[in-house]
């Protein structure tokens, strides 16, 4: 029997490199989904280092690029979200939007403000012990 002929009998192709196939679809949307995933985590490491805690890793990459405070990105929510799920926005009052809309910004400030509030007070027990 020829070798040549022996080898190409014995070649066989991954489901990855047929991504219009059944099994080639999974693997190329396990890729994609491993892609995203890694970007995410390069994105966690890089906010821990930073000193923030996020609140999860799945879609960080994507909301470190909306949030403008270290708050939305513990809370693991921009502020424009934040303020969509206000009461108003749930019951689909006609202005929500609107509100939605101007909601964001006020939001973002008074975070702000109220972070700065916190900073500047002094947490001792009376024994001068800091809590």
């Amino acid at each position: 029997m020829n070798p040549y002929l022996a080898k190409l009998r014995s070649l066989q192709f991954t489901p990855s490199s047929m991504p219009s196939r059944r099994d080639g679809a999974h693997c190329a949307a396990a890729n994609k989904a491993d892609k995203e995933l890694s970007r995410d985590l390069a994105t966690f490491k890089t906010l821990r280092e930073q000193g923030y805690n996020p609140k999860h890793i799945d879609g960080l990459t994507e909301l470190e690029k909306h949030v403008e405070s270290g708050f939305e990105i513990e809370r693991g929510q921009s502020a424009a979200d934040m303020a969509a799920s206000t009461p108003s926005a749930k019951r689909g009052d006609a202005d929500a939007g609107r509100d939605i809309a101007k909601g964001a910004p006020e939001f973002r400030k008074r975070a702000l403000e109220a972070k700065a509030h916190l900073d500047k007070q002094d947490f001792r027990d009376p024994g001068g012990m800091v809590v």
